[in-house]
């Protein structure tokens, strides 16, 4: 069984993720209370909040030198990625041109600030959610190693999902209707889904393992493939996991392309076997 939602973000990490996806059932995460090592290490904790409260207030002041779109009835906010790639399924699938659409870099602060003024208030009331949530998960029963990692990524995490949560509630009061689309920016992610937004993750290739516990709850996903969407399905998510829509392959032929291929051995295999191989 995974986290609650709210308890998620902090484990935003890739070193986290593959922890907990290749640890044993020993690293499990609980929310049995364990508060030794937050008293050995409370002052640490104590230096995380104050960065974290004066990285936000910067946050705060540093979007009043951007001027606001103050966009309203937004239908559809495309968060990229900056892969490029990524934007190819999201605007196939969400149709942009059919309805007032924005994309936004999903991991460019200034992005968001151009976007909308975020009220202090708001603002300092994130900052107090996140803090408690976070504190939460360093007293629960989680691995030493996952611990310190999210220890380490603590002042970065909080200070920027902070904004992030705020920036989202007060853009749903005038774009309730808004669908959020992304392709796997994790802690706009989770910001987003709190503040009651309609998000939808579209994978572009083969998706990897992932971890319930640092899973966001998409209202749902697009994969390639069946294998993909049953091992989503049966790894515990509770999002509507969809295969992207493609058609049926009727004239098969003896031929393979190779991306990026570093290893002239599986290349030399397929020749072997008459394969038309192209590279």
């Amino acid at each position: 069984m995974s986290l609650y939602t709210h308890f998620k973000w902090p484990f935003n990490s890739e070193e986290i993720e593959r922890f907990l996806i290749h640890c044993d059932k020993d690293c499990t995460i609980s929310t049995k209370k364990i508060n030794s090592r937050y008293r050995r290490r409370f002052v640490r904790i104590i230096f995380i909040y104050v960065v974290s409260i004066i990285k936000t207030i910067y946050f705060y002041l540093k979007q009043y030198f951007f001027v606001s779109k103050s966009e309203f009835n937004v239908r559809k906010l495309l968060l990229s990625t900056g892969r490029g790639y990524d934007l190819n399924n999201i605007k196939k699938l969400s149709g942009v041109s059919n309805e007032k659409s924005i994309l936004i870099h999903a991991y460019c602060m200034d992005d968001y600030m151009s976007l909308q003024k975020t009220s202090l208030f708001v603002i300092m009331l994130s900052l107090f959610n996140s803090i408690r949530e976070y504190q939460y998960t360093l007293k629960s029963n989680i691995h030493n190693k996952v611990f310190e990692n999210v220890l380490n990524n603590g002042v970065q995490n909080i200070s920027v999902y902070t904004y992030l949560r705020a920036f989202f509630v007060d853009f749903i009061k005038e774009n309730n209707d808004c669908i959020i689309y992304t392709s796997n920016a994790i802690l706009a992610s989770h910001a987003a889904i709190l503040s009651g937004f309609k998000v939808i993750n579209l994978y572009h290739g083969l998706m990897g393992a992932i971890s319930p516990n640092t899973y966001p709850e998409y209202h749902s996903i697009y994969v390639y493939s069946e294998d993909e969407r049953e091992y989503l399905l049966n790894s515990g998510i509770e999002s509507e996991v969809c295969v992207y829509p493609y058609e049926c392959i009727t004239n098969k032929s003896k031929s393979v392309i190779f991306f990026m291929a570093d290893n002239t051995s599986r290349v030399e295999s397929f020749i072997s076997l008459s394969y038309m191989t192209i590279l």
